[in-house]
């Protein structure tokens, strides 16, 4: 959900928080740990005060969102099926 979020732009903690619901923020703190470890996201602090941090997907990351994006169309439109 991180990765195709960031696909479409940039995003703060903040705004992940939001379209990212139910997700606790020690949860999406470590997930967003994990995403830069292994180097699918980039983490950057921006020279503002206060400092913001902001997370963009990298090179690798954009590879992988292509290929998570119909799997994710997939299992929405089957979802709404059986919600039906």
């Amino acid at each position: 959900m991180i990765l195709l979020l960031l696909s479409q732009s940039p995003q703060r903690f903040g705004a992940i928080k939001r379209n990212c619901e139910g997700v606790s923020q020690k949860m999406l703190t470590q997930t967003l740990r994990s995403l830069e470890t292994d180097q699918l996201i980039i983490r950057q602090v921006l020279q503002e005060k206060p400092l913001q941090v902001e997370y963009s997907l990298s090179p690798l990351g954009q590879d992988l969102a292509q290929h998570l994006r119909p799997l994710m169309d997939w299992i929405h439109e089957n979802y709404l099926r059986t919600v039906q």
